[in-house]
């Protein structure tokens, strides 16, 4: 029984599982007929297809047919035509060759033709060049004349207004001195008057005493004739002193007005310089002024006044008129003319007070180099031209002007100078005067300047060809000879100038006694200044005359001498030779003959710049002195006659010196030396001569031998030592000078028989051959045993001779610099010595160092020094760094060595401070010290070595520019710049105003006045505020122009640095230990650094040279591209390589890099990359053999944060009208701070929607969904959905609305896309399912079981186009259109749930006009479906346009049915609109025992 109800149970599952097999045929079935009609349709059309590709075919092979036959009848003509073919081809080949030949003739005439246009247009190019330059030339001309013109217009202006302000100023004073000349002369006539009876009085006096005086001395028996002679020769000298005393009034008038003059000059000159004094100064001036020319009138006034006060006076008394007249005195002109010069000097001389920032300078602003500019020797007619540099002397920034040349210079000097405008301290500037010489003169003046501290001038001296005549001896000593010799003497004559001249030798005198008074009046002569007067100088003479002759002959002669020479002086005769009474009576006093004579030469011609030796021979005759005084006279009348003194002595003695003066030159002390005496006889006989020498150089000199005999006519040979101890200052006070060291000790020798002894004198210099130092001991200190310390002695020479030293045993660890401890030294000279202690161990030292000069003399030195061994110890205590480029960095890799692990000291050198006690072991402390502001880095720069360790140090060489001078050369191109835009912008008024074209004449004339009536800004004003280096900032552009500018024109430089590096004693590490290491200083290692850094060969040409690249802020995944010019300044080509940058590719070199030639620039293309929303900072390094550009990348990503206002993943449209159109909107938000660019994708119009793989409908369940995302398409070719925008921007903090269009073109329910919205940076923002449905009518139905495949057929084929249009006129009825609703009934546990389902009746709302506003629905045939259990609800209704209307369909399955029955029946539902449409509802339902 069991197994029987088992097997129903099976019979009645397979059965169900049959009903539901057939369910699932039933549907399939459907879906067949549905691929069946499809497939049947395309069968059709390929059929159609293959018909008409067969009656194609045919024609086709008909046509070949027909060729073959024309081929078969044309094929003789057609060999005919290939051979005609062929020959033409030969033809037109050679043809072309021709033609080739032809064109290649024409390119080269083209060619020629084009080089020569090309010429010709360089030649035109070059001449608008030319003519532009010469329009440019011409235009800066013009404005600078334009400018000159106005300063001339300002200063003829104001030229004519102080010369009508003279000219009234002159007739206001004519009129008052004609007004006061009037009443003088109405005033004066007494006095006339009076002075003519005055005078008659006077002269009938003179004739009454002369009258007297020749009575009396005929009385007493005198001649007549010799009294009036006397007498008249005192009237002369009277007249000759008035006419004297007159001149000299005169000449001090003259010099009076010429100084007021120079006066007015400076006085208006600088009033043009300098602004105008106060008024109160000018008062005084002029005050002065008048008091100082009213001198002179008030002087003659009161000499005037006196007379007529005595002309008055003696009126009444007649005693008074025998006193003498009041003769004139130059007393109250001596006393004026000092004050008036003080006077002048004072006021020209006193420079005016400099000051620039509120100092007070005190001497010239600007220094010349040369300071006078001489043009020495001209030639007239000649151009001679001498440069001249001007330096800013002062701490600030100066101006300068050229104010012009001294008027005396105007004529002959022209001055080249352009002002140079602010000149920076320190800096210079250039002027070229040019001198034409016109006149055979000398000219001196001064080139006058202008800057804003004041005035200064350059002198300028302009000499002719002189004649400067000298001798090299103006005294010749032929010293003491023996009669009857001849000796021989030659005077050098040279003449030190250009040009050359006639001499002539004129013997003046051979008494010995005219020799004093000769050289008394030269002294006297050359004693007085030129101010003196003639008369003094006639004073002087008569009070150096001795007074030998008295009285009235004596005054006579005098003031005759003084008459002479004052007539000579006045009539301007000084060139030639003066011929005084002295020369005279000395000429008539020679009458015997001189011993001393000149040779056969006494005239002839010196050249320029030669020289000319004139013999003179002494002969001497008597015993006795000889003097001869010889004056050289010269054809030019510049040279001064030249006077030469000769002497010479003759002597009768048997026995002389052949050497009276014995010249030991130098001699050293306890050093000896000698020479030898010659000893002469003339005697007849045999002669006795013993050497004598003074007492006081008994023990420093001696002759050998002390006598012995000299034959007849022979001589005698005795040698001389001379030992000079070091007594000898204090033995031969009387003959050894101390401060000159100069020896002369006279010498004799007695000769047998002869009464007078020969003389001879013993001279030399003595001197000392010590070698001093400045120190007796020299410490050096502790020095490490890895190093060495240097101290420097001076070493001086106190000897007059140069010696040779050296250091003699030198200990090892001893340097003796310069050359090695070995030189020579120079009299009276002081050298540096560098002393080099290097210990090679630890201790103590003490030695002494062995000087020792070329005479074997030993100068000892102490020395003491302690070697420390440090416990630390340097790798390298040298480094010399490669030549760096500025802006590189040169890195080396040093060791700091703690080696000391064992205290034992036989086994190894141990670590001590002198002798003192071994450092202990332990870990040592070091630290490096490196100078503030420098160059150099460490690291680490402190540290702990452990014993037996050691630390890595790292020292880099980063050569810089200073921050001061980046400034200074900032402010320097600042000023430039604002130096040339005035000029541009003022050239390019001037160009504008050329262009516009003046109306008239008059108008010109106009614009002309207006011009020169502008202000014209003072000269002296200088700008309110000079900038200051402080207001560059180091981010300004000026900055970075200004360090590229540097780098530019860096020079070669070396630094060095001695960087010490601290050792600490013993460091312990316990925790509770808080006490600090201690340094010992003995411990100390230095580091020596040479530092050469070079001018780099690569800089930034863009960005002023900035080597910092900052991309700013850029979106995560967005990609920035920043250009940066780099070129190669050097004169080698450089290859460059760069470093390598972060793989995660943030930043990137674009472009590949490539050799670099002198003077190219190479642009780097740098990609920025953000990858996350953070700062990024990386360096790139540009290498090239020489350096390494270093480039510092930077930047920032931003996350970009964008929101859709959408709500969830699809954007349904619903039902629409076909070919009609529906719109949804929906915003996109930017929250983050950069805009934001983004696009919308749709994946209908993406290029890969074609490359999946087709897929099969589905067809196993009917509430399976298909995964495709790309719907149904528009036939038209259009999209379905669109997009605006479809890209753009969103600004930070907007939005953006993006508006969605839904517009089918057919009928479809599977209408879908899928639509991306992305950033520019590949990110999604957001992704929607577009779904819609498009109704060929308003009225529809839906919510069945879908009964087509997902895919829609393109049923609009041109292949199906035929079939389907026949298929459209061939159905003339309108077929119901099915509708599928499946139900599942439940049955759990017993009990059957009734199952349900719904279906949607809509109308769609349309801009299309429609004749009813609502849709009505009923359905038919309703009994059946209730006869199996369905039931509708509502079965009729009516739907308005926009809304659905909901049917529920239920389904109770009855009573008695089987598991997995089929029950099926249909219904129609009828929709009435505009058109009536009938869907044929299926309905089917089982009872499902499970619920799936």
């Amino acid at each position: 029984m069991f197994m029987l109800g088992k097997n129903l149970h099976q019979l009645d599952s397979s059965y169900k599982q049959k009903e539901l097999n057939v369910l699932i045929a039933n549907a399939a079935m459907f879906r067949l007929q549905a691929v069946h009609k499809y497939v049947c349709l395309e069968l059709q059309g390929r059929e159609d297809l293959e018909a008409h590709i067969s009656v194609v075919l045919k024609e086709h092979k008909f046509e070949l047919c027909w060729a073959e036959t024309e081929l078969g009848r044309t094929h003789s003509p057609r060999q005919e035509l290939e051979q005609e073919e062929q020959n033409f081809m030969a033809r037109q080949e050679k043809e072309s060759r021709r033609m080739q030949i032809e064109k290649n003739a024409i390119k080269r005439a083209r060619q020629q033709a084009m080089r020569a246009r090309m010429k010709q247009e360089e030649a035109l190019q070059e001449q608008a060049k030319l003519h532009e330059k010469r329009l440019e030339q011409a235009m800066a001309s013009k404005m600078k004349a334009d400018v000159y013109l106005k300063q001339t217009l300002n200063k003829i202006y104001q030229k004519e207004t102080e010369e009508e302000e003279k000219r009234k100023e002159v007739l206001k004073k004519r009129l008052d001195a004609a007004m006061s000349l009037k009443a003088n002369i109405a005033a004066n006539r007494e006095t006339l008057r009076a002075r003519l009876a005055r005078e008659k009085a006077h002269a009938q006096k003179q004739r009454e005493e002369e009258k007297g005086k020749l009575e009396s001395l005929q009385a007493e028996g005198m001649y007549r004739m010799k009294l009036l002679y006397q007498q008249k020769k005192r009237d002369e000298i009277d007249k000759m002193k008035q006419k004297f005393d007159e001149n000299h009034r005169n000449r001090w008038k003259g010099i009076v007005s010429k100084l007021l003059l120079e006066e007015e000059r400076h006085k208006r000159e600088e009033s043009l310089l300098f602004p105008p004094v106060p008024s109160k100064s000018k008062k005084t001036l002029t005050s002065e002024r008048s008091d100082v020319s009213s001198s002179l009138d008030e002087e003659e006034d009161t000499e005037e006044d006196l007379g007529l006060q005595e002309t008055l006076a003696q009126s009444e008394f007649t005693g008074l008129w025998d006193q003498k007249p009041r003769a004139y005195t130059s007393t109250q002109d001596q006393e004026t003319l000092p004050s008036i010069l003080k006077l002048d000097k004072a006021t020209l001389l006193s420079p005016a007070k400099k000051s620039v920032s509120g100092k007070e300078f005190k001497s010239q602003a600007f220094l010349s180099k040369p300071k006078v500019i001489h043009f020495k020797n001209f030639d007239v007619g000649k151009t001679y031209k001498k440069k001249a540099v001007l330096t800013n002397v002062t701490d600030a920034t100066n101006y300068c002007q050229l104010l012009g040349v001294s008027e005396n210079l105007a004529d002959f000097v022209s001055i080249i100078f352009e002002p140079p405008g602010p000149v920076s301290p320190g800096l210079t500037c250039q002027l070229e005067a040019v001198f034409t010489p016109m006149i055979n003169e000398d000219l001196d003046g001064e080139v006058q300047f202008q800057s804003a501290t004041g005035p200064f001038s350059v002198v300028v001296k302009c000499s002719k060809k002189t004649c400067n005549m000298v001798v090299d001896s103006s005294f010749i000593d032929f010293g003491a000879h023996v009669v009857g010799q001849t000796i021989s003497r030659t005077i050098t004559l040279t003449n030190r100038g250009a040009m050359g001249t006639h001499y002539t030798l004129v013997p003046i005198s051979s008494n010995p006694s005219q020799l004093q008074g000769i050289s008394q009046h030269s002294s006297i002569s050359s004693q007085v200044p030129a101010d003196v007067s003639s008369a003094e100088i006639c004073d002087l003479q008569n009070n150096a005359v001795p007074q030998e002759s008295g009285g009235a002959t004596h005054t006579l002669l005098s003031l005759s001498a003084c008459a002479t020479h004052v007539s000579v002086e006045a009539d301007g005769a000084g060139s030639g030779p003066e011929v005084s009474l002295t020369e005279e009576n000395n000429s008539k006093e020679s009458c015997y003959p001189s011993e001393i004579n000149i040779g056969e030469i006494t005239e002839g011609e010196v050249g320029p710049f030669a020289s000319v030796k004139i013999p003179v021979v002494f002969t001497p005759t008597i015993p006795g002195e000889a003097y001869l005084d010889l004056r050289i006279l010269f054809s030019q009348s510049d040279c001064d006659p030249v006077v030469v003194n000769m002497r010479g002595e003759a002597v009768a003695a048997l026995v002389w010196v052949s050497r009276p003066n014995i010249d030991l030159k130098v001699c050293l002390f306890d050093r000896p030396c000698g020479d030898l005496i010659e000893v002469h006889s003339r005697a007849n006989r045999s002669l006795k001569l013993t050497f004598k020498v003074c007492k006081e150089l008994k023990n420093h000199l001696e002759i050998l031998p002390k006598s012995g005999h000299i034959q007849a006519r022979s001589s005698f040979k005795a040698k001389l030592k001379f030992k000079p101890r070091c007594t000898l200052p204090e033995d031969a006070k009387n003959f050894f000078d101390k401060e000159t060291c100069v020896l002369e000790v006279p010498l004799t020798i007695q000769v047998r028989d002869q009464v007078q002894p020969v003389r001879f004198t013993l001279h030399g210099i003595v001197t000392t051959s010590d070698l001093e130092f400045d120190c007796t001991k020299v410490d050096f200190g502790h020095c490490s045993i890895y190093g060495s310390v240097k101290r420097t002695v001076r070493l001086t020479n106190r000897c007059l001779l140069p010696q040779d030293f050296g250091f003699l045993h030198i200990p090892e660890f001893m340097d003796v610099q310069p050359g090695d401890g070995f030189g020579t030294i120079l009299p009276q000279q002081t050298l540096e010595i560098d002393l080099i202690f290097s210990p090679p161990k630890a201790g103590e030292f003490k030695f002494q160092l062995n000087c020792k000069s070329g005479i074997n003399r030993d100068f000892m030195l102490s020395c003491y020094g302690i070697g420390v061994h440090p416990p630390l110890v340097l790798s390298d205590s040298l480094v010399k760094f490669k030549a760096t480029a500025v802006g590189d960095k040169c890195t080396v890799v040093l060791f700091v060595v703690n080696s000391h692990t064992s205290a034992d000291e036989f086994s190894d050198s141990v670590p001590r401070i002198g002798n003192g006690p071994i450092a202990p072991v332990g870990p040592r402390l070091f630290s490096f010290v490196v100078p503030e502001n420098s160059e150099i880095s460490v690291s680490p720069t402190s540290g702990l070595v452990l014993p037996g360790k050691r630390c890595l140090v790292q020292v880099t060489f980063s050569p810089s520019l200073s921050d001061n001078v980046i400034r200074a050369e900032a402010l320097r191109l600042k000023l430039k710049r604002k130096k040339e835009l005035p000029n541009e912008n003022h050239a390019q008024h001037k160009v504008k105003e050329k262009k516009r074209p003046s109306s008239n004449q008059a108008s010109g004339k106009q614009r002309v006045k207006e011009s020169s009536k502008v202000p014209e800004t003072p000269r002296n004003v200088s700008p309110h505020k000079a900038p200051s280096p402080d207001d560059i900032h180091k981010d300004s552009d000026e900055y970075a122009a200004a360090k590229a500018s540097l780098h530019r024109s860096f020079t070669r430089r070396f630094t060095s640095y001695a960087i010490p590096c601290f050792v600490s004693d013993v460091y312990t590490t316990n925790k509770g230990d808080t006490e600090e290491p201690t340094f010992s200083p003995y411990n100390t290692l230095h580091l020596e650094l040479h530092c050469p850094a070079v001018t780099p060969s690569l800089v930034v040409t863009s960005d002023n040279g900035r080597t910092h690249v900052d991309f700013g802020r850029v979106l995560v995944g967005e990609r920035v591209l920043k250009r940066v010019s780099v070129q190669n300044i050097s004169e080698e080509p450089v290859e460059l390589t760069s470093s390598v940058l972060d793989l995660s590719e943030v930043f990137l070199l674009v472009n590949a890099l490539r050799p670099l030639s002198p003077g190219h620039t190479h642009t780097l293309v740098l990609a920025f990359t953000p990858a996350k929303g953070k700062k990024y900072r990386e360096n790139l390094q540009l290498r090239c053999s020489k350096m390494n550009l270093e480039l510092t990348l930077c930047g920032e990503g931003i996350e970009p944060i964008i929101t859709c206002s959408h709500p969830g993943e699809l954007m349904d449209f619903g039902f629409v009208l076909e070919k009609d159109i529906c719109s949804q909107v929906f915003q996109l938000q930017n929250t983050c701070s950069l805009p934001v660019r983004f696009q919308v994708l749709l994946a209908s119009l993406s290029p890969f929607k074609h490359s999946d793989p087709q897929q099969l409908p589905i067809l196993y369940s009917i509430y399976t969904r298909s995964q495709r995302a790309v719907g149904t398409q528009n036939h038209s070719g259009m999209c379905v959905f669109s997009v605006s925008p479809v890209g753009g921007t969103i600004p930070p903090g907007k939005t953006q609305d993006l508006t969605v269009s839904f517009s089918p073109d057919h009928e479809s329910t599977l209408y879908s896309d899928i639509l991306t919205v992305e950033l520019m940076n590949k990110q999604t923002v957001c992704v929607l399912d577009l779904k819609g449905t498009a109704w060929r009518n308003p009225m529809f139905v839906s919510g069945g079981d879908p009964l087509n495949t997902q895919t829609e057929f393109d049923t609009h084929h041109p292949l199906l186009m035929g079939t389907s249009s026949v298929k459209a006129h061939t159905e003339v009825e309108k077929l119901p259109i099915p509708v599928l609703v499946t139900l599942r009934s439940v049955c759990s546990e017993g009990l059957v749930c009734p199952a349900q389902r719904e279906l949607e009746v809509g109308f769609i709302r349309t801009s299309q006009p429609v004749t009813k506003k609502n849709v009505e629905f009923y359905w038919e045939n309703l009994s059946a479906l209730q006869s199996k259990g369905f039931s509708v609800k509502p079965t009729k209704g009516s739907v308005d346009a926009g809304q659905t209307r909901t049917i529920t369909v239920t389904w109770t399955p009855p009573r008695g049915l089987k598991p997995l029955e089929v029950v099926q029946s249909c219904a129609a539902l009828t929709l009435k609109g505009e058109e009536t449409e009938v869907y044929n509802v299926t309905l089917m339902a089982l009872v499902s025992p499970h619920r799936r």
